[in-house]
């Protein structure tokens, strides 16, 4: 069939429009018999030989008789499936309205007008709704490629007659729209309203897309259940960048969150992409675990401090601060040890361990004042500092007296103090402060001793160790040390001894001489 092609006005210049009109020759057939809709191609070729496109256009020529039977109402639903065997949308339904009985035949071209598939070939078909399902594929069963096809639809009558030649177009597409170019920013994200990471960022890049297909972007907990959705930005409308943000809403505690992004066509083929992102509204967990107790008083250096520290966004560092008893600081601001790299992003189930030491410069108090900072700045301290007592000194001795039963009280040292078996022996001690242990080994005096006596601060620096000698001590008599230990929470510790002499013997008389008794003494 030809068409003259009859040129509007001229152009103004290179790569202005044209407006060409086409008229076609009449009969549009030899017989004069094929009324209907006819798809037209139309390409272009400038006098360099450069070929446009082709552009599809269709009209209908009509001669036909009354009475013919029609096809109305059709459709096909969907309009665009995937045959790729994968449960979604995988056939196509094509339903229409037959005003009479009639023989149907109908088609389906590529586009270029090949007839690829014959869906029905004078089909006897009563009047009414009709309806057929299409798989995709071709007369021998492989499914065709992806594009647009056209469904003719013809029927005749049992008189002859034939109705209008009725088309609709159906599209093929196995393959999903794609994903790419996806970045997470500012994560992990901290909602608290600084400007600063308030809100997690997700781009992304869709292709092979149209307006009509729609994308979804969710947000789930570590078991699946959704928390939240996100719109993305701008509007969708197919192939394009986009972005979708979250501002933690939904989220019932801070961690760690998936994401998906779920773009689907008009021909149900999903694409998706997921992530993880990390939300984080408070500051980080920082423990002390050694010194285990604070305050701590200890004659070894250097003085050490080691914990935990643990955030769902990662550490930033921990810092210490120390100072003197009388708030000097001795050293600034310093980054401790970690045994995992800074900025390393963690989850609550995998703390990061740190230490610190500190060689003290003379004895004294001193404090530690610790800091986390996590990544997304948020700063925690532990409730209390950390105060450790350097203290290299000995506890000193300033006296000590001795008093055996209720006999008089002697003064250590002058000389030894007698002592016989089951009497009790008391050592009052004096030293230069309170809060020392002290003990007292009794067990050269008494071989019944059998562990030492732990004495009673009994204030002001003043100690009381008391000890009953056994009845049945077997220890030889003569001269007897009891060592007193004295030792102070920094476990500086002295010792002195105490003389007592153990004498369980007896006087007896060895003579006597005579007396005149008439001599008055």
């Amino acid at each position: 069939m030809k068409g003259t092609l009859t040129p509007g006005p001229a152009p103004g210049g290179r790569g202005e429009e044209a407006v060409l009109t086409l008229a076609f020759q009449s009969p549009l057939s030899v017989d004069g018999t094929d009324d209907g809709r006819y798809i037209m191609t139309i390409v272009v070729v400038d006098p360099a030989g450069n070929r446009s496109e082709p552009y599809h256009a269709s009209f209908v020529y009509d001669t036909i008789q009354a009475g013919s039977p029609t096809i109305q109402d059709i459709s096909v639903q969907p309009a665009a499936f995937s045959p790729n065997g994968d449960g979604a949308s995988d056939t196509t339904r094509i339903s229409y309205v037959l005003s009479s009985p009639a023989r149907v035949t109908i088609r389906v071209a590529d586009d270029r007008l090949n007839i690829v598939r014959t869906l029905l070939e004078s089909e006897t078909t009563g009047a009414g709704e009709q309806s057929i399902v299409w798989d995709g594929t071709d007369g021998g069963g492989v499914v065709l490629p992806d594009g647009m096809y056209t469904l003719t639809f013809d029927a005749k009558d049992a008189n002859g007659l034939t109705g209008a030649l009725e088309s609709v177009n159906v599209v093929i597409d196995t393959l999903p729209p794609i994903l790419s170019r996806l970045t997470v920013s500012d994560n992990p994200f901290t909602p608290d309203g600084d400007g600063f990471a308030d809100v997690v960022r997700i781009q992304f890049e869709v292709s092979n897309s149209s307006p009509r297909d729609n994308v979804a972007v969710t947000f789930h907990d570590a078991l699946g259940n959704q928390v939240a959705t996100s719109p993305v930005s701008p509007p969708y409308a197919g192939d394009g960048v986009y972005t979708a943000t979250w501002n933690g809403l939904g989220a019932p505690t801070d961690g760690e969150y998936g994401y998906t992004i779920r773009v689907r066509d008009s021909a149900a083929n999903v694409r998706t992409r997921s992530g993880t992102v990390s939300l984080d509204r408070d500051g980080p967990t920082l423990l002390v675990i050694e010194p285990a107790a604070s305050p701590l008083a200890t004659n070894q250096t250097p003085l050490r401090l080691s914990g935990t520290v643990m955030d769902f966004s990662g550490i930033r560092n921990v810092e210490v601060l120390v100072r003197r008893d009388d708030a000097t600081v001795v050293r600034g601001w310093q980054e401790v040890q970690m045994s995992k790299p800074a900025n390393e992003q963690i989850s609550k189930s995998a703390p990061i361990q740190w230490s610190y030491e500190f060689a003290p410069p003379s004895d004294g108090t001193y404090t530690f004042t610790l800091r986390a900072t996590d990544n997304v700045g948020h700063i925690a301290s532990p409730a209390d500092p950390v105060r450790i007592t350097y203290d290299t000194g000995p506890p000193t001795h300033l006296a000590t007296n001795v008093q055996v039963e209720n006999r008089p009280v002697v003064e250590a040292g002058a000389k030894p103090v007698l002592a016989t078996n089951g009497e009790t022996v008391q050592l009052m001690t004096r030293w230069d402060a309170p809060g020392y242990r002290l003990t007292a080994d009794f067990s050269q005096l008494d071989t019944g001793a059998a562990a030492p006596v732990t004495g009673t601060d009994t204030g002001g620096g003043e100690y009381l160790l008391k000890h009953q000698i056994n009845a049945d001590n077997q220890a030889p008599e003569g001269l007897k040390t009891v060592r007193i230990t004295a030792i102070d929470s920094a476990s500086n510790q002295t010792t002195i001894d105490v003389m007592l002499a153990l004498d369980n013997t007896a006087p007896r008389v060895v003579s006597v001489n005579s007396l005149d008794a008439d001599t008055v003494y």
